[in-house]
């Protein structure tokens, strides 16, 4: 390790730490030297897993629920408007108004509800 450090010092051309027979203190070069390379390793590992996630793709499938409260046409045409957003590949099912769902236990990860509002 001694090494490695004394030829960052000689390519640096300036001193990093300060050696003794009886210590090795960091100098104020050093101090320094050391703190912008932690913050662009820090960076360095940010930009990295930003590009991988960049490059990631989602996988699986989006489960949505299609529940017409309402048979007017002006409520399905929208409800088909954010459906033909969803890719074809994401789509696995579309569920019937038929009572009271547990979304979360059925898996569906999006429900569009058009018509008035109830509480049931």
């Amino acid at each position: 390790m001694t090494r490695l450090i004394q030829g960052l010092e000689e390519d640096l051309k300036v001193r990093l730490l300060h050696r003794t027979t009886r210590s090795v203190t960091v100098t104020a070069e050093g101090a320094t030297y050391y703190e912008r390379v932690v913050r662009l390793l820090a960076d360095l590992a940010d930009i990295e897993s930003t590009t991988r996630l960049s490059q990631s793709k989602p996988s699986g499938k989006v489960r949505v629920e299609n529940r017409r409260r309402d048979r007017r046409d002006d409520h399905r045409a929208r409800a088909r408007g954010v459906l033909s957003r969803v890719p074809p590949a994401s789509r696995s099912r579309s569920v019937p108004a038929t009572g009271a769902h547990d979304l979360v236990a059925e898996g569906i990860d999006c429900a569009v509800r058009v018509g008035e509002v109830t509480d049931n």
